[in-house]
Protein backbone atom coordinates (compact mmCIF):
# COMPACT_ATOMS: atom_id res chain seq x y z
CA UNK A 1 0.00 0.00 0.00
CA UNK A 2 1.84 3.53 -1.28
CA UNK A 3 1.46 6.44 1.11
CA UNK A 4 -1.16 7.89 -0.06
CA UNK A 5 -3.25 4.96 0.30
CA UNK A 6 -2.48 4.44 4.07
CA UNK A 7 -3.56 8.18 5.20
CA UNK A 8 -6.82 7.62 3.52
CA UNK A 9 -7.02 4.45 5.35
CA UNK A 10 -5.94 6.21 8.65
CA UNK A 11 -7.76 9.97 8.31
CA UNK A 12 -10.56 8.74 5.42
CA UNK A 13 -14.18 8.76 6.72
CA UNK A 14 -15.15 5.63 8.80
CA UNK A 15 -11.46 5.14 9.14
CA UNK A 16 -9.85 4.55 12.33
CA UNK A 17 -7.55 1.28 11.71
CA UNK A 18 -4.53 -0.14 9.86
CA UNK A 19 -4.20 -3.79 9.93
CA UNK A 20 -0.61 -4.45 9.09
CA UNK A 21 -0.31 -8.68 9.04
CA UNK A 22 2.82 -10.65 8.09
CA UNK A 23 1.21 -14.21 6.40
CA UNK A 24 3.90 -17.18 6.00
CA UNK A 25 2.17 -19.30 2.60
CA UNK A 26 3.98 -22.40 1.12
CA UNK A 27 2.80 -24.00 -2.14
CA UNK A 28 3.51 -26.26 -4.51
CA UNK A 29 6.88 -25.09 -6.24
CA UNK A 30 4.90 -25.07 -10.13
CA UNK A 31 2.05 -23.39 -8.64
CA UNK A 32 4.12 -20.16 -7.34
CA UNK A 33 4.65 -18.07 -10.46
CA UNK A 34 0.56 -17.96 -10.61
CA UNK A 35 0.24 -17.23 -7.26
CA UNK A 36 2.68 -14.75 -6.73
CA UNK A 37 1.03 -12.98 -9.99
CA UNK A 38 -2.51 -13.13 -7.80
CA UNK A 39 -1.36 -11.91 -4.85
CA UNK A 40 0.28 -8.64 -6.50
CA UNK A 41 -2.92 -7.85 -8.16
CA UNK A 42 -4.56 -7.82 -4.88
CA UNK A 43 -4.89 -4.14 -2.82
CA UNK A 44 -2.28 -3.52 -0.10
CA UNK A 45 -0.43 -6.95 -0.82
CA UNK A 46 3.61 -7.12 -0.91
CA UNK A 47 5.83 -10.00 -1.78
CA UNK A 48 8.70 -9.38 0.02
CA UNK A 49 10.03 -12.46 -0.32
CA UNK A 50 9.80 -15.55 -1.78
CA UNK A 51 11.50 -19.01 -2.27
CA UNK A 52 12.29 -21.46 -5.62
CA UNK A 53 10.52 -23.83 -3.86
CA UNK A 54 7.37 -22.36 -3.15
CA UNK A 55 7.46 -20.10 -0.04
CA UNK A 56 6.36 -16.68 0.37
CA UNK A 57 6.25 -14.19 2.85
CA UNK A 58 3.17 -12.04 2.17
CA UNK A 59 2.47 -8.77 4.11
CA UNK A 60 -1.14 -6.87 3.80
CA UNK A 61 -2.35 -3.75 5.03
CA UNK A 62 -6.03 -3.35 5.26
CA UNK A 63 -8.86 -1.29 6.88
CA UNK A 64 -10.15 -4.73 9.01
CA UNK A 65 -9.18 -7.88 10.88
CA UNK A 66 -11.66 -9.09 8.46
CA UNK A 67 -9.99 -8.25 5.56
CA UNK A 68 -6.49 -10.34 6.76
CA UNK A 69 -9.03 -13.35 7.22
CA UNK A 70 -10.90 -12.82 3.78
CA UNK A 71 -7.41 -12.85 2.21
CA UNK A 72 -5.51 -15.89 3.99
CA UNK A 73 -9.20 -17.62 3.32
CA UNK A 74 -8.57 -16.99 -0.23
CA UNK A 75 -5.02 -17.82 -0.96
CA UNK A 76 -5.70 -20.97 1.17
CA UNK A 77 -8.40 -21.70 -1.28
CA UNK A 78 -5.71 -20.88 -4.26
CA UNK A 79 -4.62 -24.13 -6.24
CA UNK A 80 -1.49 -25.69 -4.95
CA UNK A 81 -1.03 -23.72 -1.38
CA UNK A 82 -0.20 -26.42 1.04
CA UNK A 83 -0.71 -23.84 4.09
CA UNK A 84 -0.80 -20.47 5.33
CA UNK A 85 -0.04 -18.98 8.65
CA UNK A 86 -0.04 -15.59 10.36
CA UNK A 87 3.01 -14.74 12.13
CA UNK A 88 2.35 -11.15 12.91
CA UNK A 89 -0.42 -8.71 13.23
CA UNK A 90 0.15 -5.31 14.00
CA UNK A 91 -2.83 -2.41 14.41
CA UNK A 92 -2.10 0.97 13.86
CA UNK A 93 -4.34 3.46 15.13
CA UNK A 94 -5.87 6.88 13.87
CA UNK A 95 -3.83 9.61 16.02
CA UNK A 96 -5.59 12.86 14.88
CA UNK A 97 -3.82 15.33 16.67
CA UNK A 98 -6.07 18.39 15.78
CA UNK A 99 -8.41 19.45 18.30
Amino acid sequence: MDASTRAAVLKGPGAGQLHVASVIVHCRPEKLQSLKAWLIEQEGVEIPVSSPEGKLVVVSESDSERAIADLMQMIGDRPGVLNTAMVYHEIIDNEDDSP
